[in-house]
């Protein structure tokens, strides 16, 4: 998909029916400032309540749903009271915003290993130094993000934000997420409750008669050690709708 700009509610409606007639899946929209933007900060608010709860209809209206980009409270609760259905990143969350995001049934989708390989490999990818003060900012407030989500009872899924090579790097999020999950939340976030938010529990995320056979075989207990989840040569066997897309069993 061809990212829009659009400003008001009738620019946010039509770029909604656009994205959604060129075959999107879900829409994403950005509720607040972003690390590699060039211009906007942080602690900015950028699609307003009218704008968000026009997009929340549009894609409602399609039967799917929309996920918001936003760090800071304010933009938080701006996408939940819209109706937004998922929060990506979610870095700056206070607990009076988590218990918002709980009583509204609002999904919470960390992406922690985006700030650590952003922080390693910034500079060489070409983010300057006023973005790479904002991934310092986000990096170092996450995890406290995640802890008063869960307090607060939030659904907490799984994501990663990983594009291109970086891609490689996705289950390096579950061992970061674990420390304030536990692994067995941590497994949780990335199959139960991510099949519940793209709305196909009723097809994967748990093992159960008459689901898919979407599986991982692993050589050893990722409930001891999450990490081994990063290591390809530890997936005996990787199954996707009852196939073998690897199998060393």
């Amino acid at each position: 998909m061809v990212p829009n700009i659009a400003d008001g509610v009738d620019q946010v409606r039509r770029a909604v029916r656009t994205q959604l007639r060129q075959g999107a899946d879900a829409i994403k929209v950005m509720a607040g400032g972003g690390v590699a933007s060039p211009a906007d900060q942080l602690e900015s608010s950028q699609y307003q309540p009218d704008e968000l709860r026009a997009a929340v209809a549009e894609a409602e209206a399609a039967d799917t749903y929309v996920l918001a980009h936003a760090y800071t409270p304010a933009a938080i609760r701006n996408a939940v009271q819209a109706g937004v259905r998922s929060i990506e990143h979610g870095n700056f969350l206070d607990e009076a915003t988590a218990k918002l995001m709980a009583a509204k049934g609002t999904f919470l989708v960390p992406t922690f290993v985006t700030y650590e390989k952003l922080h390693e490999q910034g500079r060489e990818r070409g983010l300057t130094a006023a973005q790479l003060a904002k991934l310092d900012l986000v990096l170092g407030q996450g995890l406290d993000g995640l802890r008063r989500a869960r307090a607060a009872g939030v659904r907490i899924g799984s994501g990663s934000d990983l594009l291109g090579p970086l891609a490689r790097h996705k289950a390096r999020e579950l061992a970061i997420k674990a420390p304030v999950l536990g692994t067995h939340e941590t497994l949780i976030a990335t199959t139960k409750t991510n099949a519940e938010l793209l709305g196909i529990a009723a097809e994967t995320g748990t093992i159960e008669p008459g689901k898919r056979a979407d599986l991982l075989v692993v050589d050893g207990d990722p409930l001891a050690d999450i990490v081994l989840l990063q290591h390809p040569d530890k997936l005996m066997a990787i199954v996707k709708e009852g196939q073998f897309h690897k199998r060393q069993i």
